[in-house]
C-alpha cells in the first residue's frame, strides 16, 4: 500500500512552482488583461502611461523609446499634409465667409426693395380710397341732379368712365337717368356695365 499512498499523495500535492503559478501568477495576469481592455473601452490609453512609467525605471528607459522620437518621426512625415490640409479649409472657409458676406448683402438689398414695394402697395390701398370715395361723392352728385342734367353730363364723358361714375349711382336713379339718354348711348352704357 505504499505505492498507492505514494500516488495519492503525489498527485494531491502540488510543487511551489505550480503553486505559485496556479494562486498568484495566472490571476494577476488575467486581472491586468482585464483591467487593459475595461480601460480601453472607458477610452483611458494604459500604454501612454506605462510608457512614461517605463522611461523612469532606470534599466527598462533603455528599451521605451521616448515619445519625442516618436513624435518627431510621426510629424515630419505629415506636417506637410497637415500644412496643406489646414491651408486648404483656411481657404475654403475664406470662400465661404465672403459668400456668406455677399449672400447677406443680397438678403438687404432685397428686405428694402420689399419694404419700398410695401410702402408703394399702402400708397396705392390708399390712393383706391381716396378714388372710391370721390367716386362715390360723384355718384351722389349724379342722385342729387335731376334725371335729363346727368343724362347730359354723363353723355360728355368718355364711355369708360361714364360707366365706373354709373355704378356709383343707385339703381333708380341709374334706371332713371338711362332713360333720358340717347337710346344707342345708354345700350352702350349697359352692355360695358354687364361685361365689367
Amino acid at each position: 500500500m505504499k505505492i498507492g499512498e505514494y500516488m495519492s499523495n503525489k498527485e494531491r500535492s502540488y510543487s511551489k512552482l505550480q503553486l505559485f503559478f496556479l494562486v498568484i501568477f495566472i490571476p494577476i495576469i488575467f486581472g491586468l488583461v482585464l483591467f487593459g481592455f475595461i480601460f480601453s473601452l472607458i477610452g483611458f490609453d494604459i500604454t501612454k502611461q506605462l510608457q512614461k512609467v517605463g522611461s523612469n525605471i532606470p534599466i527598462v528607459a533603455n528599451w521605451v523609446p521616448e515619445e519625442q522620437e516618436q513624435a518627431d518621426g510621426i510629424s515630419e512625415e505629415s506636417y506637410e499634409q497637415l500644412e496643406e490640409d489646414l491651408l486648404e479649409k483656411d481657404q475654403e472657409i475664406a470662400r465661404l465667409t465672403s459668400e456668406v458676406e455677399y449672400k447677406q448683402l443680397e438678403i438687404l438689398e432685397l428686405q428694402d426693395e420689399i419694404a419700398e414695394l410695401q410702402e408703394e402697395l399702402e400708397d396705392q390701398g390708399q390712393e383706391e380710397v381716396v378714388i372710391q370715395e370721390s367716386l362715390q361723392e360723384i355718384g351722389k352728385l349724379y342722385e342729387l341732379m335731376s334725371e335729363d342734367k346727368a343724362a347730359s353730363l354723363l353723355s360728355q364723358l368718355d364711355p369708360d368712365e361714364a360707366v365706373m361714375h354709373l355704378r356709383f349711382v343707385s339703381v333708380e336713379h341709374r334706371a332713371a337717368i338711362l332713360e333720358e339718354m340717347e337710346d344707342e348711348k345708354a345700350v352702350e352704357y349697359l352692355r360695358r356695365q354687364l361685361s365689367d
